[in-house]
């Protein structure tokens, strides 16, 4: 049986919306829509409409939402599993019949179903930001609103029946429930081709493509979720340490891949996805498709009927979201797509073609009528991407990253992956590229198939025998864009030290056989100081010590959580946590603040010596638990003007003596650059034998530059 599990910090569950506290069932809605049931630790959400194969209703997500925010508050619930009943489906998308009966039966009926379609995102959301592990059984049909329920979770298990597609464009809809976020992150311009032609993946295709994280057979799911209670979580143990012990849980039911399916999406159809999908228009796109000759002819004109089918409106406002929404963040995301759906619901063509192609059985009448009559695709989508700031959607939670949080060995690998691993590993053999991308993702099930066909696709070797990536103009737009984005955070960062007054300093050192660590003692908020004696560090044991910056209020409430969480587990286990160890928990916390309603505004800088080894260890961490460890380090303002001094002058067997030559050097240059006084310095050596103070001369006059 597994113990009950303790809230994991206090900063991992903030308050919720009043809304999703208050939300119950009305009058008028099913019985037994949806099962919950409870099993030691697991708490499990059936979706239970099989004979319309689960869609998803107002009804059922007004039953699943209370629950959920029970369970994320309880210490009892460790995991929550969806399912769906019956054999063919978990979840078929949303009751869209209703919605388009909606929109037809008032001039404002749409306002119904825009009102649907927000409670459904606020859902979805919760899901993607939930505080708790959360595991979809994707075992059938699994499309539409089944999509927004699972494809934001850690773990996604596909099996033989399952049957993955984003169908929306059939019926003058757009891909939505987070798909706008899920789908650009996929492999070149896969997402765009599933987003445009509502191609269906299924069986362990799910898993080739990335959908999936995982592929059991059907038949052992029943002993999945009886495993999984039984699972044993420490007090202690973080959010990612839970994930990857329900990994490891997962990994035992695997009994090998079907040798029957090949890969759906490889070889000559793959390239030929990223040469016409790549296109930033609809007309381009139709073009390259047409321009296609030999093995991928065939394919190109099956698309290109595909695409003549679907609504001209939809087609457009979908390839512009997803050339839009690689910007969105996940609250965005939601945001965004309830004003785009608001729009479709005033458009004819959601309405046309649900009523035709579901219930009159007919072809649709769009409009316009076909992709030829869309003469100007932007001010045809304007409408739809036209944001109202004042009318947005009020999600239950302001949680939100911009990447998923997961640990990404519980993924597949991706395109993405390998040119990181090429980037920092640039004279590697294409045979090592491989092993070692294996090696990162653990052997898992289905990562050596999906390795080999990138290597095979994408990698080639230069003169000296190295892998190199063979790039195309998307990946290459693509990773400029990714630059950019990189570039405006670091001066968004700079512009916000200076918004909200962070004139602080911290500054750390590391050598043969110890870290200085020093902070600036003024305590501000933009030119006011507060305090001019402020320790702005702490030691978390004996051999290790955290100096941080950033809001008061945060910095101090999360440095005594992390000394005291420290300290607890000393006096459990009888012994220490190594600097590394720490550093790691430390990131763990800041990871998972990020995705609560207020996340912490904390830097920090960690040092230590390993007590056994008598290695020197000192770690940056930023408030987007960002982690490195480094030989020096620094944060506030002496990051721009001390760093350089340590690139000339540091060396990683300097002595302490030196070390403190370093650190006056940087201080000095800080009084000269500063027009601020940061009242001094507390200065603290780490070595083996301890912390301890460093004397430092807060008097010390320099002439200004």
């Amino acid at each position: 049986m597994a113990p009950h599990a303790t809230a994991l910090s206090p900063f991992r569950v903030r308050p919720l919306s009043t809304e999703a506290k208050s939300i119950k069932e009305l009058p008028g809605d099913e019985d037994h829509d949806v099962v919950f049931e409870t099993k030691y630790g697991v708490r499990s959400i059936t979706l239970n409409r099989p004979k319309k194969l689960n869609s998803l209703n107002a009804s059922m997500i007004r039953k699943i939402v209370p629950r959920m925010v029970q369970w994320e508050q309880s210490d009892m619930a460790n995991v929550i599993v969806l399912k769906g009943a019956g054999e063919k489906s978990l979840c078929a998308g949303g009751d869209v019949t209703a919605l388009a009966e909606a929109n037809r039966a008032s001039e404002d009926g749409w306002k119904k179903s825009a009102e649907y379609f927000g409670l459904e995102y606020k859902l979805d959301h919760y899901i993607s930001t939930y505080q708790k592990p959360y595991i979809a059984f994707m075992d059938g049909i699994t499309m539409g609103g089944g999509v927004g329920l699972s494809i934001h979770a850690p773990f996604r298990i596909a099996t033989e029946k399952t049957v993955f597609a984003m169908p929306e464009t059939t019926i003058g809809f757009f891909p939505d429930v987070g798909a706008s976020f899920f789908l650009p992150r996929m492999n070149g311009a896969v997402g765009t081709y599933l987003a445009l032609t509502s191609e269906r993946l299924s069986g362990v295709n799910v898993l080739y493509s990335g959908i999936a994280t995982h592929y059991l057979h059907s038949s052992s799911l029943p002993e999945v979720e009886a495993r999984l209670a039984e699972i044993r979580f420490s007090d202690t143990d973080d959010m990612n340490t839970r994930l990857r012990l329900i990994n490891g849980t997962l990994e035992e039911f695997v009994t090998g891949l079907p040798y029957d399916q090949p890969m759906q999406i490889a070889g000559e159809v793959r390239k030929a996805i990223d040469r016409c999908f790549s296109k930033d228009s609809v007309d381009e796109i139709i073009a390259a498709l047409k321009a296609e000759t030999g093995p991928t002819e065939e394919w190109a004109q099956k698309q290109l009927a595909t695409m003549q089918k679907r609504s001209p409106t939809a087609v457009h406002v979908t390839l512009r979201q997803m050339r839009s929404a690689q910007d969105w963040d996940i609250a965005q995301t939601f945001k965004r797509e309830a004003q785009i759906a608001t729009q479709f619901m005033k458009h004819p063509d959601f309405s046309e073609g649900v009523t035709a192609l579901l219930v009159r059985k007919q072809k649709p009448t769009w409009q316009p009528a076909t992709l030829d009559d869309v003469k100007n695709s932007k001010s045809t989508t304007d409408s739809f991407f036209k944001y109202d700031e004042a009318n947005t959607l009020d999600l239950f939670t302001d949680r939100t990253y911009a990447e998923y949080p997961y640990p990404p060995e519980l993924s597949m690998p991706s395109e993405r992956d390998f040119r990181r691993i090429l980037k920092a590993k640039q004279n590697i053999t294409p045979s090592q590229l491989s092993k070692a991308m294996v090696e990162i993702f653990k052997r898992r099930q289905g990562v050596y198939e999906i390795v080999e066909e990138i290597r095979a696709r994408k990698i080639v070797t230069n003169e000296a025998g190295h892998a190199q990536w063979a790039y195309d103009e998307f990946e290459l737009a693509q990773e400029k864009r990714e630059a950019q984005k990189a570039s405006k955070a670091i001066q968004d960062k700079k512009d916000a030290q200076v918004a909200t007054g962070k004139l602080e300093v911290l500054l750390g050192i590391s050598g043969k056989d110890f870290v200085l660590i020093a902070a600036s003692k003024a305590a501000m908020r933009g030119a006011t100081i507060l305090k001019a004696s402020d320790d702005k560090t702490r030691e978390l044991n004996k051999n290790t010590l955290m100096a941080y910056s950033g809001e008061a209020g945060d910095t101090v409430q999360f440095a005594e959580y992390i000394q005291r969480n420290a300290q607890l587990y000393s006096m459990r286990n009888e012994t220490e946590l190594s600097p590394p160890a720490l550093a790691n928990f430390v990131r763990g916390e800041l990871a998972s603040s990020l995705r609560s309603r207020k996340p912490y505004q904390v830097n920090l800088l960690l040092g230590g010596v390993d007590k056994d080894t008598g290695k020197p260890s000192l770690f940056w961490l930023d408030y987007l638990a960002a982690l490195a460890e480094v030989p020096y380090a620094a944060h506030g303002y002496a990051q721009y003007y001390c760093l350089s001094i340590l690139d000339k002058h540091h060396q990683r067997d300097i002595s302490l003596d030196r070390g403190i030559e370093l650190l006056n050097l940087c201080a000095d240059e800080l009084k000269r650059r500063l027009p601020i006084d940061f009242k001094g310095l507390t200065v603290k050596a780490i070595t083996a034998e301890g912390v301890k103070d460093i004397p430092y001369d807060d008097d010390k006059i320099v002439k200004s530059a």
